[in-house]
C-alpha cells in the first residue's frame, strides 16, 4: 500500500522549518546589530521615562558594563516634590539614584513577535490566511515591535527608580510603575510580544480582500 503525504502532512515539518530558519536569522540579527539598535532607541527611552514618571531629572541614559553584563543605565535626580504614603520627599540635586537593565533584554518581546510571524510563513494556509496576509502580518508587527523596543526599558528603568523611592519612603504602599516594571520583568515582555503578533495577525486577517 502506497503512503500519500498530502499537503496537511507538511504543516508540521513546514511549521518547524520556518521556527528554526527565522529563530536562526533573528539570533544573527541580535548578535550582530542588536546593540546598535538599542543605541537607536537610546532618546526615545529618555523621553518615554520622562513621559512615565515626571517627577524626575534625567541626568544620563547610558550603555554601561556592570560586572560582566553589559546594561543600560539610567541615571536620575528628584525633581519635583512627592508625596508617598504622607511623606513628602523633596527634590535635592545633590542625590542621585540609578536603575538599570540588561542591554539587549528589551528587544526580547519585539523579537518574540517577529519570531512568530515569521514562522508562520513557509506553512501553506496557516490560521487560514494565504501567503499574502502573512506578509501583511509581519509588515504590520514591525511599528508594534518598535513600539516595544522602546517601551520595555522605559518601564523597567522608571519602575526601578519609582521602587527606590517607594522602598525610602512608604515600603508598604502600592506604586503602578513599580508593579508594572516588576511585570515586564517576570515575563510581562514576551506577554506582550505574542500580544502584538496576535494583534498582526488579527489585523491582516480583517481586512478586505484585494479585487482580482
Amino acid at each position: 500500500m502506497a503512503l500519500r503525504f498530502g499537503p496537511a502532512a507538511l504543516l508540521p515539518s513546514a511549521l518547524v522549518s520556518g521556527a528554526l530558519l527565522s529563530g536562526g536569522l533573528l539570533l544573527a540579527l541580535l548578535l550582530s546589530v542588536g546593540d546598535t539598535l538599542v543605541q537607536a532607541t537610546l532618546p526615545a527611552v529618555h523621553w518615554g521615562v520622562a513621559l512615565l514618571a515626571p517627577e524626575l531629572g534625567l541626568k544620563s541614559l547610558v550603555s554601561d558594563q556592570e560586572r560582566a553584563d553589559q546594561v543600560l543605565r539610567l541615571t536620575v535626580t528628584l525633581e519635583h516634590h512627592v508625596v508617598l504614603g504622607g511623606q513628602v520627599l523633596a527634590p535635592d540635586p545633590r542625590g542621585l539614584a540609578n536603575a538599570s537593565t540588561p542591554r539587549l533584554q528589551g528587544l526580547l518581546g519585539p523579537l518574540l513577535a517577529l519570531w512568530v510571524l515569521m514562522s508562520l510563513l513557509p506553512v501553506p494556509g496557516a490560521l487560514g490566511l494565504d501567503w499574502r496576509r502573512r506578509m501583511l502580518a509581519l509588515a504590520l508587527v514591525l511599528p508594534l515591535a518598535a513600539l516595544l523596543a522602546v517601551a520595555d526599558p522605559a518601564l523597567v528603568l522608571a519602575g526601578s527608580v519609582w521602587q527606590l523611592l517607594v522602598d525610602a519612603a512608604a515600603p508598604d504602599s502600592f506604586s503602578p510603575l513599580a508593579s508594572t516594571s516588576r511585570l515586564m520583568r517576570g515575563g510581562g515582555r514576551f506577554a506582550l510580544g505574542l500580544a502584538a503578533a496576535a494583534l498582526a495577525l488579527a489585523v491582516a486577517s480583517a481586512l478586505p480582500h484585494p479585487r482580482p
